[in-house]
């Protein structure tokens, strides 16, 4: 028995080691290649007003990204007795656990096993937060299309908004294809078997109500806006002047190739990420490179205020 523990565990050692290589890599070859002077500079000046505005926005995306779990979770059939509150208290625990675990699929492994605790099916409980990815990974193109449409394609971005466009094409096709999909026998016969089959009509029915459509959208949009929000205030606290029109690329750039399972909590992934991106607009290496730890901070500080409650409300549930 010991030695069947032994071998599961050795592969998430080495990974959870590498995860951290990984991170320290980049982050240590990224401060190579800056101005480190400057970049301290900005740290010993940065605005705690601003800061704390940061942070203020991460706890409304919270809220936010709790009520679009709970919107979906009912709308769907899906842990439909789990409240309102439990769904803020797992969302915010999750955020914390995404701060210490591999990106942001660390914490999806923590929803389902809180989920399963509080006597969601398995097979539930999976689909609960798959739905709750796709939502956002859609309200995410949707920003960047509003930006784009708004503020015009930033100089240096033509690359990255064509990629943008074309990733939102085929978003927004498997949206309108939804219903025709849902109602195919082989998806129909797959639902069955896992036991999903209410929820497969859920979607078809969601998916044709306008208003609901759009109410999800909306929650869907407003978590990812509140994170270009947070870190418009890192760049404002360190003194930088970074347009709104590069942040909605260079953020949602950020905050896609962060789920990705090679690092922790997405440091490095995301200051490479952002010191290309933020370079297309013409930052800095370094200004950029202080803004996604200062970023990065805000969210280690929201995972930290969110822990505590989010544990004792949970606690109480049990």
């Amino acid at each position: 028995m010991s030695l069947s523990t032994t071998e599961v565990t050795r592969p998430r050692r080495w990974m959870a080691v590498l995860q951290i290589a990984v991170s320290l890599a980049i982050l240590g070859a990224l401060i190579a290649f800056v101005d480190f002077a400057e970049l301290k500079s900005r740290f010993i000046a940065a605005d705690l007003a601003y800061m704390a505005l940061g942070l203020g926005f991460g706890v409304l995306q919270l809220l936010v990204l709790g009520l679009r779990w709970r919107f979906l979770n009912v709308r769907l059939h899906l842990a439909v007795k789990v409240g309102t509150a439990t769904h803020l208290a797992t969302t915010g625990l999750t955020h914390a656990a995404s701060q210490v675990l591999p990106s942001s699929i660390g914490g999806d492994a923590v929803r389902v096993v809180t989920l399963k605790r509080l006597g969601v099916p398995l097979a539930a409980a999976l689909l609960s937060v798959a739905a709750d990815r796709v939502a956002g990974l859609l309200g995410l193109l949707v920003l960047v299309l509003v930006a784009l449409a708004v503020n015009g394609i930033p100089q240096g971005g033509e690359d990255a908004a064509l990629a943008t466009g074309i990733a939102a094409a085929i978003g927004a096709a498997l949206v309108l294809a939804g219903p025709w999909i849902a109602g195919w026998p082989a998806t129909i016969a797959l639902a069955q078997r896992l036991g999903v089959e209410p929820t497969l009509g859920a979607v078809r029915t969601l998916l044709r109500d306008p208003l609901a459509a759009l109410g999800l959208l909306f929650l869907s949009v407003v978590p990812h806006a509140l994170n270009v929000a947070m870190a418009w205030c890192a760049a404002q606290a360190l003194g930088l002047q970074i347009g709104w029109d590069i942040l909605c690329l260079a953020v949602p750039l950020a905050l896609l190739v962060m789920t990705l399972p090679i690092s922790v909590a997405g440091w490095g992934v995301r200051e490479a990420v952002l010191v290309f991106a933020l370079g297309l607009g013409g930052i800095a290496s370094h200004d950029a490179l202080a803004v996604s730890v200062t970023w990065g901070a805000l969210l280690l500080a929201l995972g930290v205020l969110a822990l505590g409650p989010s544990l004792w409300w949970l606690a109480r549930r049990r």
